[in-house]
């Protein structure tokens, strides 16, 4: 029998950027776990992210995939610092650029996927978004990179 816990209300645009089977599938493999991506069915619990093939995966091993997406999407990024706390960022997918601005230690962007998390992971995930430590991107990467 399965524990009683809270299944999260998470928006397919939110869901599809942070517990999609790629992640999922990516945070297994990190464990040792043998599987296939496209048969996972995924439920987000207040808990974690439920796989029924494989149990409970921990939002702190979903944070450290989606860091480590962000961090290796970043490497290849070129940046171009407008000011002191100001940077223009290659898109990934090389269709423009993004602004990053830094507030103090804070940085935010203007890409989508930035405005999403910022908007929804505090009311949609709030475990994830402790679990990440804030919201980032790649691009965040790129200039966190460039600050070290």
């Amino acid at each position: 029998m399965l524990p009683s816990v809270k299944i999260m209300q998470i928006s397919s645009e939110l869901a599809s950027q942070t517990i999609s089977k790629y992640v999922v599938g990516e945070a297994l493999w990190r464990k040792g776990i043998d599987h296939n991506p496209h048969q996972l069915f995924i439920d987000a619990w207040a808990t974690g992210v439920w796989t029924r093939q494989y149990g409970l995966i921990s939002y702190k091993a979903i944070a450290e995939v989606l860091s480590l997406i962000a961090e290796n999407k970043a490497e290849a990024l070129a940046v171009e610092q407008r000011s002191s706390n100001l940077w223009l960022v290659d898109s990934a997918q090389g269709n423009g650029k993004y602004f990053v601005m830094r507030s103090g230690k804070y940085l935010s962007c203007s890409c989508p996927k930035f405005r999403c998390w910022q908007k929804r992971l505090g009311k949609e995930c709030p475990q994830l978004l402790q679990a990440l430590g804030g919201v980032f991107c790649h691009h965040t990467f790129a200039i966190q990179k460039q600050l070290k």
